[in-house]
């Protein structure tokens, strides 16, 4: 009677647990996938990834000795790649698209960019997609990871304006 109690409960265990070790499994392969991504494009420029943070289906870093931004995105249509030269940029904003919900008092947010505005007014600014409800239905941190990310770029910025400024 014993043996039978113990199989089931083993049976049991492997039912619950099996599925949450194969998305763990498949979580850590995917973000494996997507850092030598973003270092594929890192070496592309002669440059390493120092700092990134995944969020969801991308990830974000920087060569923080080479001021460059490294930013991959995993689509189910296409990847996104970019990269960015801060020396070329004067700034870098959050930009959060939001729209009245349904009952009028609520606000639901469409879109989270980080948006580069280059020096050069004839080169266009360049967003970087963190958050679309056309391609995802549920905020997934990417809110704070903008936010750090905006943050962390804007005071690399910052002593780059002065020079630019004083120059």
């Amino acid at each position: 009677m014993e043996l039978g109690n113990i199989i089931i409960g083993a049976v049991l265990v492997a039912v619950f647990v099996v599925p949450f070790m194969f998305a763990g499994r498949n979580s850590k392969n995917r973000k494996k996938q997507m850092l030598s991504s973003l270092r594929a494009i890192a070496n592309q420029h002669n440059s390493n990834v120092s700092i990134h943070e995944f969020c969801s289906d991308f990830v974000i870093g920087m060569d923080e000795l080479k001021n460059f931004v490294f930013f991959y995105k995993k689509r189910e249509d296409k990847d996104l790649e970019n990269y960015i030269d801060l020396s070329e940029i004067k700034s870098c904003r959050v930009h959060i698209l939001r729209r009245e919900g349904v009952k009028g008092t609520d606000k639901v947010i469409d879109k989270v960019d980080l948006s580069f505005t280059p020096y050069d007014k004839t080169k266009k600014v360049i967003d970087l997609e963190f958050y679309n409800t056309d391609v995802s239905s549920v905020l997934n941190g990417e809110l704070e990871a903008v936010e750090k990310w905006g943050k962390l770029i804007s005071d690399r910025l910052a002593p780059q304006n002065k020079l630019n400024r004083a120059s």
